[in-house]
């Protein structure tokens, strides 16, 4: 009898802990929630070409109108590896290379002081195609054969700042504040066509002044005035994230969350910065914090992320067959080119934003918990 009785024991406390290994692991739940609910898990990209994964949906009948090819060593952008973590089936990708919140706005205020870009969808026409895409999609065998739970991703900014960098303060910051109302505009479109309540992962906007493209657009100014318009670059993304924070605080159409890629970007820098001088960090205990890379500043491709020739094209982020020079590690470097962040950095940002997601740091929780209670209350 005793033996049976310690045999049980045994294999209770296996089970036990099997049932606590499986629990703790995020992919098994994700994916035990897409077999018991029989829902399927996609993202729908919207952005620029920090977002693009280089695969274009035109039409639901043309599965890839177009598919850029990137260099494998580039590795995967940040959209790719949160669908990894999420265990998504489809990345139905709206996002453009320099593409930008609102092309008229940007036109009206910037033509005077820059040269004018190449036509490139901004945030309202990727957000009529991905409308045009819903009517369809149906028509792409394998879809449609069950109910799809959607993710939005929502990356806007760096080229926007990169033309009204030229602007005065006062209008930039005004023309700021009209790109993040067209930004909001936008997502209360996709809340209205949306079947549930969306959820929109939104990142805030690392600091383009940091890019060696920043340094390279200010290679023949003084010093004073490089320091002049890199203070003026951040005085922008402080404008850009706070009012972004904002509009997301006061939006009650759907859940957003909001991974703070400007802080991890600025810990990068600074990590590094002190690995160097070798100071502990205020948080460090004493002990030396290790940065994630072994160079911040200089880019792994020689190649730019800047070139006017491939923007029509809509696909200016991505390095083709020309020629150009490549580190031999670009997994240790922060910076793919001058314009774009490398493989590792978007594997560090895709998890961010799984985590945000897995965790329901939504960031307008309590006004949405504020109208729940009003609406009980008068029901």
């Amino acid at each position: 009898m005793r033996f049976w009785i310690r045999h049980a024991l045994v294999a209770l406390c296996v089970l036990v802990l099997l049932t606590f290994c499986l629990s703790r692991s995020a992919k098994v739940r994700i994916q035990t929630s897409k077999v018991l609910k029989g829902t399927s898990p996609r993202l729908v990209v919207f952005g620029d070409s920090h977002s693009d994964t280089g695969k274009r949906l035109e039409s639901p009948l043309v599965r890839q109108a177009e598919e850029i090819v990137r260099d494998a060593r580039r590795g995967a952008i940040w959209t790719e590896r949160l669908c990894r973590e999420l265990l998504c089936d489809n990345i139905d990708n709206f996002a453009r290379g320099r593409a930008l919140i609102d092309n008229s706005l940007n036109s009206a205020e910037t033509s005077q002081h820059n040269s004018p870009l190449p036509s490139v969808d901004d945030f309202h026409s990727q957000v009529q195609r991905w409308s045009d895409f819903e009517k369809q999609k149906c028509l792409i065998p394998g879809r449609c054969r069950g109910p799809e739970r959607t993710i939005f991703t929502v990356y806007f900014g760096a080229w926007d700042l990169w033309e009204y960098v030229e602007l005065d303060l006062k209008t930039a910051l005004m023309t700021i504040n009209r790109s993040i109302d067209e930004l909001f505009t936008q997502l209360d479109f996709i809340a209205e066509h949306s079947r549930r309540r969306p959820r929109i992962i939104m990142p805030t906007l690392w600091d383009p002044s940091f890019m060696p493209a920043f340094r390279k657009r200010n290679v023949s100014s003084s010093a004073l005035d490089y320091a002049d318009s890199q203070q003026m670059m951040i005085a922008l993304v402080e404008h850009w994230n706070k009012a972004l924070r904002s509009a997301a605080l006061s939006w009650t159409s759907g859940d957003i969350y909001m991974p703070d890629w400007n802080q991890w970007f600025m810990d990068q820098l600074r990590a590094k910065q002190r690995q160097r001088e070798k100071v502990a960090g205020a948080k460090g205990a004493g002990r030396m914090i290790k940065s994630h890379f072994k160079e911040v500043q200089v880019p792994c491709s020689s190649m730019t992320g800047l070139r006017g020739d491939v923007v029509g094209s809509g696909s200016d982020s991505e390095t083709t067959a020309e020629t150009g020079t490549y580190c031999d590690d670009p997994e240790k470097y922060l910076f793919w080119d001058d314009m774009h962040l490398s493989g590792t950095a978007h594997t560090y940002l895709g998890r961010e934003a799984a985590i945000a997601l897995r965790k329901k740091r939504i960031v307008n929780t309590a006004l949405l918990r504020h109208w729940d209670r009003l609406r009980n209350e008068y029901s």
